[in-house]
């Protein structure tokens, strides 16, 4: 996966984070989406990329 596209993947996430959140009974989906997200920002630290953390994060 090229830099670019963990950018956008974080993008996604975040936006995916966004709507989950706004929804009843979607804990879960929440949860998950924040793992990914987790995950995408490591892999993009791992290689160097400044990853700017949104004010609402829950990354921390």
């Amino acid at each position: 996966m090229s830099n670019n596209e963990i950018s956008k993947l974080i993008e996604a996430l975040r936006a995916a984070r966004d709507v989950a959140d706004n929804e009843n009974g979607a804990e879960m989906l929440c949860f998950l989406i924040e793992q990914a997200l987790e995950e995408a920002v490591s892999e993009a630290k791992r290689r160097g990329e400044p990853v700017p953390l949104s004010v609402d994060s829950g990354i921390q």
